[in-house]
């Protein structure tokens, strides 16, 4: 039998993204989708072809047919949406970030371990395909001892009437929870734990309820420094200046850019005293549908999540050391 998924908040991140992975991931199948416009919800279930539709989480986490939910919905929902499901009996792949503050994410991990059921975060960068090499050449030392990290992962986003992502209340923050939270699982991913941080954000551009300007300056547990910048201020149409990570070591560096590729393309750069060797990738395999199928064997197994809820809650209590 298909692994079958509903989506609470059948919204622009899962009309992009999820929803097509479910339908394309051998093994899967999106079986329901909840949106509480009801109009807005039929069209979407027609696009993909849904059979079921909810206007309800509590009616969608009911059906007796659906194994896991995809969470969908901004950040101040995250928490008592996963609650509802984990006490449905339902395994959950929630949005980024994992909550808006500590509190709620640490409830929304409590809940799922209470009720026996997996809880993973999307965040999509650990699938890419050219940060999985990454991870491979710093475990083999190929640049040496890492001693500095720089990312940047930025976009010109002025706020627009009704755009939740500049609330406060609903967002948690601005680009440092949009954008900055991938750049922290990251970088975690690739070179450990964070020990101690400084953040500074500022409204530069426009005020809005959030920041539109952010940067992090990290230690991580291994002794590397790191940068995290993050803005919605500046405008730059480069990729590669504006979408990429650095990572500079004892004998070598490493450049991969653009951060937001959803199929793994892009630049890699491995750099070397023999000289500068081009790993860069051409379009490939959808990055959600790894992500969802790195979950389903999660689920099946009892083993590890490709990003653990802690791992997310770790990079928030950084967003929010401030």
């Amino acid at each position: 039998m298909p692994f079958s998924w509903g989506i609470l908040g059948a919204g622009d991140i899962a009309r992009k993204h999820v929803a097509a992975a479910m339908q394309n991931a051998p093994g899967h199948r999106l079986a329901a989708i909840m949106r509480r416009n009801p109009a807005e919800a039929v069209a979407f279930a027609k696009d993909f072809n849904v059979d079921r539709v909810y206007t309800s989480a509590e009616d969608l986490v009911a059906d007796p047919t659906i194994d896991a939910v995809f969470i969908g919905t901004p950040p101040s929902s995250h928490a008592e949406l996963t609650a509802l499901a984990a006490r449905a009996g339902k395994h959950v792949l929630c949005e980024k970030p994992i909550a808006s503050t500590v509190a709620a994410a640490q409830a929304m991990i409590d809940v799922c371990e209470g009720n026996n059921v997996r809880l993973m975060i999307c965040h999509y960068q650990r699938a890419n395909t050219r940060h999985q090499q990454i991870r491979q050449w710093l475990n083999d030392a190929v640049i040496g001892r890492v001693v500095s990290v720089r990312l940047n992962f930025s976009s010109y986003s002025p706020p627009t009437p009704d755009a939740w992502r500049h609330s406060r209340a609903v967002a948690g923050g601005g680009p440092i929870m949009d954008l900055g939270s991938h750049c922290l699982d990251l970088l975690m991913y690739l070179c450990g734990p964070i020990d101690t941080a400084a953040v500074l954000t500022d409204s530069l551009a426009y005020h809005t309820d959030v920041e539109d300007t952010a940067t992090m300056l990290l230690r991580l547990k291994s002794g590397a420094h790191a940068t995290v910048t993050t803005h919605w201020s500046a405008h730059c149409p480069d990729p590669e200046q504006s979408n990429a990570i650095e990572i500079w070591g004892t004998a070598g560096m490493i450049l991969s850019s653009p951060l937001f590729s959803k199929d793994s393309s892009g630049k890699l750069l491995l750099h070397r005293a023999t000289g500068c060797e081009d790993h860069s990738r051409p379009a490939g395999k959808r990055i959600h549908e790894d992500v969802i199928e790195q979950f389903r064997i999660a689920v099946a197994t009892g083993g590890p999540m490709l990003v653990p809820a802690e791992d997310a809650l770790a990079g928030l209590e950084v967003i929010l050391a401030r």
